[in-house]
């Protein structure tokens, strides 16, 4: 109505839509008896294809204990999350754990280990993608067909992308460790030294397998409708990425802490060096049908 309200502004007698279409348009709209949502569909954008309501579960346990000397922590956790786009989700498994030893009454030692992997799972069009296919379609163009298949607009369907686009792949593995050994210097009260050792290392490996993408396109000049495949792409292509990261940290600390009558004193000394090394590897390229 308001492109035909435009056009008679812009002083054309030739109308964009008839009062036929137009009726039939609100009859779907309406929801009213004998309305033919394929041929005069109502899409509603993102409204189509997200879902409003979806789960993020976390589940842990937790353990601690030990005895004047030796003490210990462990945690355990999971985490599964949905995405309002049925093909992204996320699953994260977490470890963190620490071992806290007193050697002798002048030496501590401490040992931690915690990290995490991650699984993560998209569409292979990325999401802004998905939502620019939806939103640039426009209502009288039909986003899902009533016997459950989808539609395109420009040739870029978002439930195609959504479904059918192939997939991109996260896979992260992070590992945390660290060596603690604190000494107290009995020579001069409130003097000690700690050294402190972490290893840090983390693996990513990254796929991403892109396929031709679906979509219908309706035959209005049959009856009933029939719908043909239409795809977007010519082959289908592969991308793998690894990456291993290795981080060294090195830190020594001088710590002095006294108290003299009203007076506390304290003082901290700190060296640290740090090294990073990269493994990157990687392939891409096209796949043939």
């Amino acid at each position: 109505m308001l492109m035909n309200e435009a056009a008679r502004n812009s002083g054309l007698t030739n109308m964009p839509f008839s009062d036929e279409e137009i009726a039939n348009y609100k009859k779907t709209v309406d929801g009213a008896g004998g309305a033919h949502a394929d041929r005069w569909p109502n899409s509603r954008g993102l409204r189509d294809i997200i879902k409003y309501n979806q789960p993020i579960t976390n589940h842990s346990i937790d353990v601690s204990g030990g005895t004047e000397a030796v003490k210990y922590y462990i945690s355990l956790a999971y985490m599964n999350q949905k995405s309002q786009f049925e093909t992204i989700d996320l699953k994260r498994y977490n470890l963190q754990s620490r071992l806290n030893v007193a050697a002798t009454k002048t030496t501590n030692i401490s040992l931690s280990l915690a990290g995490y992997v991650e699984d993560q799972h998209h569409p292979g069009e990325s999401t802004f993608n998905l939502s620019y296919f939806t939103t640039r379609t426009p209502p009288i163009n039909a986003i899902h067909f009533s016997n459950g298949l989808w539609g395109e607009y420009l040739v870029n369907s978002p439930v195609g992308a959504l479904k059918t686009s192939g997939y991109r792949k996260n896979d992260i593995s992070q590992i945390y460790t660290t060596l603690e050994v604190e000494q107290q210097l009995t020579f001069l009260k409130g003097l000690s030294v700690k050294g402190v050792f972490s290893y840090d290392p983390r693996f990513k490996f990254y796929k991403y397998w892109s396929l031709p993408t679906l979509s219908y396109l309706p035959d209005y000049s049959t009856d009933p409708i029939t719908f043909i495949e239409s795809y977007k792409g010519s082959s289908p292509s592969l991308t793998e990425e690894n990456e291993y990261q290795k981080r060294f940290t090195y830190q020594g600390y001088i710590m002095y802490k006294n108290t003299f009558g009203l007076h506390d004193i304290s003082v901290l000394g700190v060296a640290e060096r740090s090294e990073v090394k990269k493994i990157p590897t990687s392939w891409d390229g096209p796949i043939s049908r």
